[in-house]
């Protein structure tokens, strides 16, 4: 998966971080031999899995609701004039990503080949929260999507309690937290459903890319880093040191980390409850990457 630079994040309204993740995170064409009960969704809040009738659709059946969105109808909402800043309003290239189909084809950067992008078997719901955005139908438009839910805070909740709220909404044993200027790889979702199905007490992120803040053009992270931050506690990736790297034979062997981006991972939800959830005290974007951290500890 990949991902704009985290200093960019700031600047960017809830709904529209999670309309873009929408459109990414619905894009399964095939299925895989079961993980288990767990399924999992995302969004500005979080989503999940589990075993309900509303979750057996067929494949066909999932093209069939998805070929029935109008995604270039909803893109093209917003008409552009001569002159218009398209970085104005979320510090990325508002125009180009408007004009990238969400099923664009992606280079397979991963160490392991499975199947494409997320499996549908693996979706209970697709949850996203609606931070009293100035355009109450947007979100609503986006439920038109298979197992996509929208919910509306009746006043600016900031993205953790945002977050809380679509988690507290999730009905699936495992939550996925993700910011919708993200944008998922293939088979992105199993390896860590299975790190979480081994032992229910991991917090698990994934190798974020990077998306070109101009361009939208894809460039893959090295997977030999883990999470670090600096004395003035910002979060920032480290290399492994040269005797790290010299004993990972697996390039897909998870890292132990003292940190993590807090915005993007997967996590047992009785374990996130444990843990006391996000901090909803915390108002001031860059603490999730050190309360989650830190309740882990």
């Amino acid at each position: 998966m990949k991902r704009l630079c985290r200093r960019l994040a700031v600047t960017v309204a809830v709904l529209v971080w999670l309309g873009a993740l929408v459109y990414l995170l619905v894009l399964s064409r095939r299925r895989l031999p079961e993980l288990g009960n767990g399924a999992v969704g995302g969004g500005g809040g979080a989503a999940g899995g589990g075993e309900t009738a509303d979750n057996q659709i067929s494949d066909a059946e999932w093209d069939d609701m998805l070929e029935g969105f109008d995604e270039r109808g909803y893109l093209s909402a917003r008409r552009w004039k001569p002159g218009d800043d398209p970085y104005t309003l979320y510090a990325f290239n508002q125009r180009e990503s408007e004009r990238i189909p969400s099923n664009r084809a992606l280079r397979d950067t991963r160490h392991y080949s499975v199947l494409n992008r997320t499996p549908v078997h693996l979706i209970h719901d697709i949850i996203l929260v609606d931070d009293f955005s100035d355009d109450e139908s947007d979100c609503q438009l986006l439920t038109k999507l298979p197992k996509v839910k929208c919910l509306r805070n009746n006043k600016r909740e900031g993205l953790i309690r945002s977050r809380v709220r679509g988690a507290d909404t999730a009905r699936a044993g495992v939550l996925t937290f993700l910011d919708s200027h993200c944008e998922v790889n293939k088979d992105w979702l199993p390896p860590l459903l299975q790190t979480i199905k081994q032992d229910p007490t991991c917090v698990v992120s994934p190798v974020i890319d990077i998306i070109n803040m101009d361009t939208f053009a894809y460039v893959a992270a090295s997977a030999d880093l883990r999470g670090g931050f600096d004395w003035s506690l910002h979060f920032k990736w480290e290399q492994l040191s040269p005797e790290q790297r010299a004993l990972r034979t697996d390039p897909t062997q998870p890292i132990k980390t003292p940190i993590i981006a807090g915005g993007l991972f997967v996590i047992d939800r009785s374990w996130f409850n444990h843990l006391g959830k996000y901090d909803t005290a915390m108002d001031i974007w860059g603490g999730e990457n050190f309360g989650e951290s830190e309740e882990e500890k």
